[in-house]
């Protein structure tokens, strides 16, 4: 029997990450989740809250790299 420490995380899918919810995450900055009955009978934590400034953070620098990219092709053609 295996008796080594494991942890059990839950993968929340099935939707559509769209720009509507993008801008909404955006705005709101922070997230909550939480898991109602009868569902939050397994889960040892049933809600939190997550903070969005990294997510926004992240876009805006892939935005800043995709930007610097189509300068450097209009510049070599």
């Amino acid at each position: 029997m295996d008796y080594t420490f494991s942890l059990t995380v839950a993968n929340f899918s099935h939707f559509h990450m769209g720009r509507r919810l993008d801008l909404r995450m955006r705005e709101l900055r922070k997230i909550k989740i939480e898991v109602d009955s009868p569902y939050s009978d397994f889960f040892d934590i049933t809600w939190d809250e997550y903070d969005l400034n990294g997510y926004i953070a992240a876009k805006e620098k892939a935005h800043e790299i995709c930007e610097q990219h189509s300068i450097k092709l209009m510049l070599l053609k």
